[in-house]
């Protein structure tokens, strides 16, 4: 049995087979790197080792304040730990109860 073009067409589903669809873990991933490239002197790269060793970023927000420059500095550098620190501490006042 032949079926008509436009019947074959409208059979057919709209999704692209070769489109692989990102998973929600990685939009997820995506946007937790974009956030901590929001951080002056933070690239991608330093984004994501951050990410990579502290999981997500409440992780970076259980490091105590008083370790927090001390803890960062051997994973992105003194000078990016300090942006950091001045990113949470001083610009948006970021404060532990």
């Amino acid at each position: 049995m032949w079926l008509s073009l436009q019947a074959y067409v409208e059979s057919k589903s709209p999704r692209n087979p070769f489109k692989q669809r990102k998973k929600p873990c990685d939009e997820l991933v995506a946007h937790q790197l974009k956030l901590f490239t929001l951080i002056p002197g933070v690239g991608e790269k330093k984004a994501r080792m951050l990410l990579d060793h502290f999981g997500h970023p409440q992780g970076l927000a259980s490091v105590p304040e008083d370790m927090f420059i001390a803890k960062l500095t051997p994973l992105i550098g003194e000078s990016s730990a300090q942006n950091v620190y001045d990113f949470f501490y001083t610009k948006i006042g970021f404060a532990r109860t």
